[in-house]
């Protein structure tokens, strides 16, 4: 397919400014794209690598970006008797121009779409670099069998199990979400995704993992399921294997007026649900080597660049709730935005930070 070069870096052009962000480059070549095929996406990105306009670093970004845009068909490897349609209405609603989940009975207050990934994405890295890992229980000499099976509950855009089934090539890993809005074509073979939902059981045989990761779900579980779930992921485990758990507190501390109002309109969600980890997983009594972590995720100028990171995933998750946290607390749009918009620069000055806690434990073997 000839491309005429002058016409698209011209239309390009725009997205090269350097007082724009990259989200921001990003959400334009979306809207460039929103009528082509997605077929020509990549083909006609690979003509802009030699482009005058753009600098290649910045095209391959973009490459990259698209290659890992979730496909339109939602490809269930693992259960038919899970829904597996092309039809995107089943699986989403849109209020205001973002796109949410529309699965009936489940509150997950986030949106799903593009933007929202980007954030998860940016999210994932910050995780890692506060853990200085991807996991604490002690697998990583299991991640090296072909036997070995992972699951992540809660997978979101994917990016914890990208990582790791692109690291740990030999073993296979599922990840399971409510909806269908992971990478289905261009991803590692020993990855696949089911869509299921966590509160009405997991489908999947007794003693199957050899590990399971859950991470940042407490604004989906109300408080009387997570026994429920924690129950059902050690029914999937294996003996021996481990489950890890990570909640953070999103009560901001050490914040001035305007943020302490803004963290507190959490509707709907336990926000203690990180300290109660280990009681849930003591009290599930089939699982034993219980231990608990403790990591603060520090936003400001004082944390340098890793401060101003936190800083953006933070205000950018409030921005994405933002039709449910106004309705709370009873504000006009514009008055949430003035709220964002103070609410940032305390944090900035202040030293804010999240605690968050990682709890894992291996599974009892059955005794005679």
């Amino acid at each position: 397919m000839e491309i005429e070069e002058t016409n698209q870096d011209l239309q390009l052009a725009p997205l090269y400014e350097t007082s724009s962000s990259s989200e921001s480059k990003l959400r334009k070549l979306r809207t460039i794209y929103k009528t082509q095929p997605e077929e020509n996406i990549l083909e006609q990105l690979e003509t802009y690598k030699n482009s005058t306009v753009l600098p290649r670093d910045f095209v391959n970004k973009l490459v990259q970006e698209f290659k890992f845009k979730p496909d339109k068909k939602f490809k269930n490897d693992q259960d038919d008797n899970v829904t597996n349609t092309n039809d995107q209405s089943a699986f989403f609603k849109f209020i205001e121009g973002r796109r949410f989940h529309n699965i009936e009975g489940v509150h997950y207050p986030f949106p799903n779409d593009d933007d929202e990934c980007d954030r998860l994405h940016l999210q994932h890295f910050l995780n890692k670099h506060v853990w200085q890992n991807n996991f604490s229980s002690p697998i990583a000499h299991i991640l090296k069998k072909s036997s070995t099976k992972v699951l992540d509950i809660g997978c979101g855009a994917g990016s914890w199990i990208l990582e790791m089934s692109t690291t740990y090539q030999d073993a296979k890993f599922i990840g399971l979400d409510i909806t269908p809005h992971q990478p289905s074509k261009i991803k590692p073979n020993n990855l696949s995704f089911v869509q299921a939902n966590a509160l009405e059981g997991l489908p999947f045989n007794d003693n199957e993992f050899d590990f399971i990761f859950q991470r940042l779900l407490f604004s989906g579980y109300p408080e009387s399921k997570w026994p429920f779930v924690v129950d059902e992921m050690v029914r999937v485990l294996k003996p021996g294997g481990y489950l890890e758990l990570t909640e953070a507190d999103p009560s901001i501390k050490q914040t001035g007026p305007a943020g302490t109002r803004l963290f507190a309109g959490k509707g709907g969600a336990d926000i203690n649900a990180c300290y109660k980890l280990q009681k849930y997983v003591t009290e599930q009594g089939n699982l034993e080597n219980i231990k608990q972590e403790v990591k603060n995720m520090y936003h400001g100028k004082q944390n340098g660049r890793l401060g101003e990171v936190s800083i953006e995933n933070t205000m950018c998750a409030m921005k994405n709730l933002k039709t449910q946290i106004m309705n709370i607390m009873q504000v006009s749009s514009k008055e949430y935005d003035e709220i964002i918009k103070i609410a940032t620069e305390e944090i900035r000055e202040l030293n804010s930070y999240y605690p968050m806690i990682r709890v894992y434990a291996s599974k009892k073997f059955e005794t005679k």
